[in-house]
């Protein structure tokens, strides 16, 4: 089975990185899987730096290709890279993609298309993709992957949909991480990792407290959430620091609302980073902000590192996060009521070290890589089955 994989848009998120990782991991593993990106962008820098493996060729190949214009003249483009790559299966995140890989599939004679769902949070059933989407599942065999059951449940399915699945995100854990949960390093070999720059760890091994939140461009409110707690906190718990990862084009906003709260030296803002796992560890308290797939993820990397986990009850989180177990859910926007609960999760540095061993053999269990590729997989050769 050789797999593509479509990755649409400039900037990089965590529907970008659920292919990027799925198709690293099929590389390594002997499978031969392509990534087309958009040339001359963020995600192409980065998708590239993922297929290096070290000492052996790429894991996988990374094919620039216009995404922008016209859905059918992008088909062509498309469809020489499914001829020449002998593509089997064509992944793809969104309606449009979903078009065109459908189109380049038919002219190209070959391939099926899987379109992956990210999770969500669902007050009402939905249809997807509209006619646009039935039309393409009609052009060839299309199967749907759901991130969660009730994403899959609550949506509306076309009948010519192939197949049906329930793929979860999933991220590499390792048994060597190391739990600051308590604020002190309180695992062996805790505080000797290297300063990442961009935020002050004079006194991270001593008595500093960072909340770390992964922003995006749907993480505004929930940002500004932790701002404004963070301003009432800090005069009882003036050890306590917030870290805002990622870039979001609601980070000069976000700047403002700390320097008015007067804030503004006690939270930092790191940017998108390679080592962004790095700044996770150090974490006493992962803050769940933004949606989706990047939200997902930023749930499962907290649990991965050992992190207790802290997110709205109305947000993605609630599908990882097991509330006074692996982290905690608050029901209320309001900042005094969300303050009021971190105080009460870093006043029990027991507890929150319990929360992120339980964090981590969740994501362990339930949400690997390995787990995330074989239903991948499953579902690639169910669809290829049915067509013909």
């Amino acid at each position: 089975m050789r797999y593509l994989f479509l990755v649409a848009g400039n900037d990089w998120n965590g529907s970008a990185r659920a292919f990027t990782e799925a198709a690293r991991e099929l590389g390594v593993n002997g499978t031969f899987a392509c990534v087309v990106v958009q040339p001359d962008t963020n995600v192409e820098r980065i998708v590239s730096a993922r297929a290096v493996v070290r000492g052996s060729k790429d894991a996988f190949h990374v094919a620039p290709i216009g995404l922008s214009g016209l859905p059918f003249f992008v088909a062509r483009r498309l469809q020489r890279e499914i001829v020449s790559d002998g593509i089997d299966v064509v992944f793809v995140n969104s309606a449009r993609m979903h078009y065109v890989a459908a189109i380049a599939c038919r002219m190209a004679g070959r391939g099926v298309v899987i379109r992956r769902f990210p999770p969500s949070v669902f007050e009402r059933k939905r249809m997807f993709g509209g006619i646009r989407s039935k039309f393409a599942s009609r052009l060839v065999a299309t199967s749907y992957v759901f991130s969660t059951t009730k994403d899959a449940q609550v949506s509306y399915i076309p009948r010519v949909v192939r197949h049906t699945a329930v793929v979860p995100l999933g991220v590499t854990v390792s048994d060597n991480y190391h739990s600051t949960a308590a604020g002190e390093g309180s695992r062996a070999g805790a505080g000797t990792r290297a300063s990442a720059p961009g935020y002050d760890v004079s006194n991270s091994g001593n008595r500093l407290k960072y909340i770390v939140c992964k922003s995006d461009d749907s993480s505004r409110s929930r940002a500004s959430i932790a701002i404004r707690a963070l301003a009432m906190l800090v005069d009882r718990h003036s050890y306590l620091r917030l870290i805002i990862v990622g870039e979001s084009k609601y980070d000069e906003d976000l700047r403002m609302q700390a320097a008015a709260l007067r804030v503004l030296n006690l939270v930092s803002f790191v940017g998108n980073r390679e080592d962004e796992l790095e700044v996770m560890k150090r974490a006493s308290v992962g803050w769940v902000v933004s949606e989706r797939d990047t939200g997902g993820f930023s749930a499962l990397d907290f649990m991965s590192v050992g992190v207790p986990v802290l997110a709205e009850q109305q947000s993605v989180a609630v599908n990882y996060i097991l509330t006074s177990i692996t982290g905690v859910l608050f029901p209320d926007k309001d900042p005094n009521s969300v303050a009021a609960i971190m105080a009460e999760m870093l006043s029990d540095p027991a507890k929150m070290e319990t929360m992120g061993e339980a964090g981590h053999t969740r994501a362990k269990r339930e949400f690997n890589l390995q787990k995330m590729v074989k239903g991948f997989e499953q579902i690639a050769e169910q669809t290829v089955k049915a067509r013909y």
